[in-house]
């Protein structure tokens, strides 16, 4: 997916969809668990750092 508009003119950006858990323990001994859940990551890679970015992040993906 190509960027048209400044300042990302020029760059591709990546999409992907991935399935994940997630685990929240608390101080008190309390437990959240989701589990088999899906997000769409758009991700971009930063020249100047060196390093890729997450432009979007979406949850619940069905």
């Amino acid at each position: 997916m190509p960027k048209t508009e400044p300042p990302y003119e020029g760059e591709i950006w990546y999409q992907r969809t991935v399935e994940y858990t997630l685990i929240v323990t608390t101080t008190k001994d309390y437990t959240l668990q989701g589990l088999e859940l899906r997000a769409l990551f758009i991700v971009r890679y930063d020249d100047n750092e060196e390093i890729w970015r997450i432009v979007q992040w979406n949850d619940d993906i069905k």
